[in-house]
């Protein structure tokens, strides 16, 4: 009888007694063939455990995990087994915001607009052109209804008279319109207002993207950026301001460039 990765994961922690993080998990089923009692295991089984736990400990109050959040990388272990002041510590960090806050950077959205401008136009040969919402007389409409920067490409530029007339005649789409909203920062304080907030302005664009000069590394973090891209179909993209490197997630080595989706 097959169990799943979340009951794998429960065994494994109660059988050790111990914290351990994913990998770790996944190596002790490995080493006493536990493996074997997951009926799907993927390519990658240790994120599968990670992310389960992750999932289970955010929408079950009851939840039998809890993180270990001084530990690099982080560790999970059973409530069962905490002493009741170790689980009242992982509440009470739970509880603080261990982000640094948006507001302590020394820059503005507005002033990493031309490094995406140069980005896009380098890399992705889009047109791009910063659109000023402050000063659009429909804002009364909707909370998000303007995007940061819009862009357009136009894939016909290299295409000969002939492609062009027989491509217009099987409705082969000319232009492509991208849609980006920009942040200084992800973190879980702002993820989801931020990434539906692209969802809403992209609603119109062949190819939405959430863009940010910072990226939380958490793993939990991560994750859920993972899903909501995938759910929807917007890219993310982060960049490194002083050498404008994307940061891959899924790797395109021709031009360094990560997008873990696109609408």
């Amino acid at each position: 009888m097959s169990i799943s990765f979340k009951h794998l994961a429960y065994k494994i922690l109660k059988e050790t007694s111990k914290p351990m993080t994913p990998t770790e998990i996944w190596e002790y089923a490995k080493r006493n063939n536990y493996d074997s009692l997951v009926s799907s295991k993927g390519k990658t089984p240790e994120r599968s455990i990670g992310a389960r736990m992750y999932v289970d400990m955010n929408k079950n109050p009851d939840s039998k995990f809890i993180k270990i959040e001084e530990a690099k990388p982080r560790k999970f272990f059973l409530k069962e087994l905490a002493s009741e002041a170790e689980i009242n510590r992982i509440r009470e960090k739970e509880k603080e915001d261990v982000e640094e806050p948006e507001g302590n950077t020394k820059y503005s959205e507005r002033d990493l607009h031309p490094f995406l401008t140069y980005f896009a136009d380098t890399f992705m040969n889009i047109h791009t052109k910063t659109i000023y919402h402050e000063r659009s007389t429909k804002s009364s409409y909707a909370q998000w209804l303007h995007p940061d920067i819009v862009g357009v490409n136009f894939p016909i530029d290299e295409w000969h008279k002939e492609v062009l007339e027989f491509g217009m005649q099987f409705g082969s789409q000319l232009v492509k319109i991208y849609s980006f909203e920009l942040k200084k920062e992800l973190t879980f304080s702002n993820l989801r207002e931020s990434f539906f907030q692209t969802v809403s302005n992209s609603s119109w664009a062949n190819e939405g993207y959430l863009v940010a000069a910072k990226v939380s590394r958490d793993d939990e973090f991560l994750n859920e950026l993972k899903r909501l891209s995938t759910a929807f179909g917007i890219g993310i993209s982060s960049w490194i301001l002083k050498t404008l490197i994307l940061l891959l997630c899924c790797s395109r080595p021709d031009t360094n460039q990560t997008w873990i989706g696109k609408r």
